[in-house]
């Protein structure tokens, strides 16, 4: 499999989680994905969401395991303030990036150099033609979506992507505890599977592109 985030930086110690230590009402702010979720605090979001050079490997990964070449067409689904997108910029200024946002407050937070590269859009509502894109992107994004909808997004990124060379990450499961850690820590995750059940939406909108399965050992969450 190919991972584009495998040198991403990891917890390196276990997260303590204190059960239900995000709330109902925390979900529903984050879910409007503005300064409350981007720079408010660790209950409603990222706690401040900056710029610290973290997506330069992943931007290399992209072009390396992906054979990125000059004048490449690239998207990146829900691409926050463009961090990865002005990495892939800087790596090769040819790339033809094109990112999606569904938020007004990402979009105007976004970075300088690739804010003209974002546009506001739903997942669902992404439209280019067939085979159009050389890499697309979707991180943290399928599983945000109703179970309708997320097929509806896997089927969209087949269909966009060139060869199947896509990469998306995927909230994942095996047992009650798993689930329960992964719930109890995700915002606006709305899917978390078990593995199989996984492959079942695969085959279902006919999704051959790249995947990372995200589960609580991946996260290092653990409860106190």
């Amino acid at each position: 499999m190919k991972n584009i985030l495998k040198d991403y930086p990891q917890p390196t110690e276990p997260r303590y989680l204190k059960k239900n230590f995000r709330n109902f009402k925390d979900r529903i702010v984050a879910s409007y994905r503005d300064n409350n979720f981007f720079d408010g605090s660790r209950s409603t979001g990222y706690g401040g969401y900056k710029y610290d050079g973290r997506w330069k490997k992943v931007a290399q990964n992209c072009c390396e395991l992906f054979n990125l070449k000059p004048y490449s067409k690239i998207l990146h689904i829900n691409c926050e303030y463009g961090f990865l997108i002005n990495d892939l910029a800087e790596i090769d200024n040819t790339f033809e990036l094109c990112g999606t946002e569904t938020s007004d407050y990402a979009i105007k937070k976004s970075l300088p150099t690739v804010k003209s590269f974002i546009r506001k859009c739903k997942p669902i509502d992404i439209n280019y033609p067939e085979n159009y894109f050389d890499l697309v992107i979707g991180l943290g994004i399928v599983y945000t979506q109703t179970l309708p909808d997320a097929l509806k997004l896997l089927k969209i990124i087949s269909n966009i992507s060139k060869n199947n060379n896509s990469f998306i990450t995927l909230a994942a499961h095996e047992t009650d505890e798993e689930k329960n850690l992964f719930n109890d820590w995700t915002l606006g995750g709305n899917l978390c599977l078990k593995r199989d059940e996984w492959q079942l939406m695969f085959e279902e909108s006919d999704y051959k592109g790249e995947y990372l399965f995200i589960d609580s050992n991946y996260l290092s969450l653990e409860y106190a």
